[in-house]
């Protein structure tokens, strides 16, 4: 039997801790800051992360771009050559064209490489939600699952990857056109914050709206109360929540408290926002994800 690998992508925003322990592969992405062109590595050496949101807070221009067939093929072929299968599971389609660009790369290669099993899983996951489910998928892997039941696992399992998240500086979202710059004006004058999760397509999508950051970070550790399938989990690493930040530790920590208080998770794991989804959501970020009942008030 084959071995296999898992695959991700950088916007997975796991810290290189963490995809050492994991034993998972990441796919750099690029980004500009400042008009230089730079690669998100989970260890961040290009551009480190406390330099990226200083240069963000004092207004540096970025832009972001997504993983083109070409480099898909130069990453996994050494892979496949090795003899090794692979599970990518990438980016939300509904938030970037990443996903239909792998799957032209991984058809070719698949050609390439007829012995070699590959699978390519649309996350519908975005940043830390993507994480978490690259996360279930490894220790899924390390209990000793085969790559099909992993990869089953992985399709069966990514719909109840809740995500949930605030962005206290809407200006980033504003730019990018992700969210109405009516809303982003009303938050940045009256203190409201928007809450925003993603649709079954993965698309961002606002569901309600919070006036005071007390108040929305106490709105998200409710989600986990309320939504998370706490002892109906099948595996401890499934009542396993995640949150991340970008550059609010603060913000984070006051998150875990709250979702630990409330007794349904048994473990929190904390990461950082990394480059690329950090150029779109700003400073201010705070998301926590779990498995639990996904899209109950969701459209």
């Amino acid at each position: 039997m084959s071995d296999y690998v898992i695959v991700t992508d950088a916007t997975s925003d796991l810290d290189q801790a963490l995809v050492d322990e994991l034993g998972v592969k990441v796919i750099p992405m690029n980004f500009t800051f400042n008009g230089t062109e730079y690669a998100q590595y989970p260890d961040g050496h290009e551009l480190s992360l406390n330099d990226f949101y200083v240069g963000l807070d004092n207004g540096a221009e970025v832009s972001t771009s997504q993983i083109t067939p070409h480099k898909y093929h130069d990453f996994i072929e050494p892979l496949l050559a090795q003899g090794l299968d692979i599970l990518y599971i990438c980016f939300s389609s509904g938030l970037s064209g990443t996903y239909n660009a792998a799957t032209i790369a991984f058809d070719e290669l698949a050609e390439q490489y007829p012995d070699r099993k590959t699978a390519v899983v649309d996350s519908v996951c975005a940043s830390i939600g993507e994480g978490h489910l690259v996360y279930l998928a490894a220790k899924k892997k390390m209990s000793g699952a085969t790559f099909e039941e992993v990869a089953e696992y992985v399709e069966n399992i990514k719909g109840n990857v809740c995500h949930w998240f605030l962005v206290k500086d809407l200006n980033q979202l504003k730019k990018g056109g992700r969210i109405n710059p009516l809303l982003a004006a009303l938050g940045t004058t009256l203190g409201i914050i928007p809450i925003i999760s993603t649709d079954r397509e993965g698309k961002l999508v606002v569901i309600t709206k919070v006036r005071g950051l007390k108040k929305a970070l106490a709105y998200l550790a409710e989600r986990a109360t309320s939504d998370a399938f706490g002892d109906r989990v099948s595996a401890d690493y499934e009542a396993t929540a995640f949150i991340a930040h970008g550059n609010c530790p603060e913000y984070a920590e006051m998150l875990r408290e709250l979702v630990l208080e409330t007794g349904v998770v048994k473990e929190v794991v904390m990461q950082q926002v990394g480059t690329v989804i950090g150029s779109h959501v700003g400073s201010g970020m705070c998301a926590v994800t779990f498995v639990g009942d996904n899209y109950k008030d969701i459209p």
